[in-house]
């Protein structure tokens, strides 16, 4: 059986392979200081490391060969660590559930279909970063944390904002054309190990999104094209850029499809999730998730 971190029991110590992502710096309440080195092991499972010895020093990310001790209740305790050269970080991210071109086609579909020049906007958008569009993972560690993960995410947001706002009665164009480009300004905040990058914490997802769009609207209005600089309305760029700058802590919401993409965006990261926390336990059992408290597996 191979040994991953989650396999480890309580006294167990073990050597397993780990892919470093990030490493913070803490003091424990008798002034002692130690690190808390996030990593994941071949499974894709992320999990934090504790080291009280000296401080980690290695450029992240970087893989390791880790001899953790596995701690009742306090989680993995790092005792001594040597670099790993001859594995590939690849080992340590979590695999697609989805079909990417499958997905992608879906996408270019709902594209295609927006009234122009929308989709002529929303289509320059995504293809202005489609490789990481369609490779990254939505979060580090969360919801849709997985290779493809922000595709995956995209299209099943695409797809309830379509059926939501017809019932609902709202501008489904705006609606679809906001909902594609929702997670596109996390291709500044993740990387392909993973890690959140600095644009994360400086920028945020939505002001992320918010750029790429209008860097996209000043290409077009710069451009030749003089069919696109006059039908590109200015009314639908500040609607998109209400839905994209209201996502979470940002601006308030102004229009009703922003109401709409916000709360399904939470409903659909926030079922995600908790659908992948409760994978591994059996049915009728519970489960302590750290943001969701206690959650059962019917």
């Amino acid at each position: 059986m191979e040994m991953y971190l989650s396999n480890l029991e309580a006294g167990q110590e073990y050597q397993i392979p780990v892919l470093v992502q990030k490493v913070e710096k803490a003091t424990a309440k008798n002034k002692s200081n130690f690190e808390r080195l996030y990593v994941r092991d071949q499974a894709g499972i992320q999990s934090i490391l504790y080291n009280w010895n000296e401080p980690f020093a290695k450029k992240i990310p970087i893989i390791i060969n880790a001899r953790v001790q596995a701690e009742a209740n306090k989680g993995f305790r790092l005792n001594t660590y040597g670099v790993n050269e001859t594995l590939s970080k690849e080992l340590f991210i979590p695999k697609p559930q989805i079909n990417m071109k499958a997905y992608w086609e879906e996408i270019t579909h709902y594209v295609k279909e927006l009234p122009y020049p929308l989709n002529i906007l929303i289509g320059r958008v995504l293809m202005a970063d489609q490789k990481k569009f369609l490779f990254l993972p939505l979060t580090a560690s969360k919801s849709f944390s997985r290779t493809c993960g922000i595709l995956e995410a995209t299209l099943k947001l695409t797809k309830i904002a379509k059926i939501n706002s017809e019932i609902l009665g709202l501008d489904q164009s705006m609606a679809i054309a906001g909902a594609l480009i929702y997670y596109i300004g996390c291709t500044d905040c993740i990387d392909d190990t993973f890690t959140t990058t600095e644009n994360d914490t400086l920028v945020g997802v939505g002001a992320a999104s918010y750029a790429k769009l209008m860097h996209q609207v000043y290409q077009i209005q710069d451009s030749e094209d003089e069919e696109q600089k006059k039908s590109l309305q200015e009314v639908d760029i500040s609607c998109l850029s209400n839905i994209l700058l209201s996502r979470s802590k940002g601006i308030n919401t102004a229009i009703p499809e922003a109401v709409l993409l916000r709360n399904l965006d939470l409903i659909l990261r926030d079922s995600e999730f908790m659908k992948t926390q409760v994978a591994d336990i059996k049915s009728g059992d519970t489960k302590l998730v750290s943001g969701l408290g206690m959650v059962f597996k019917k």
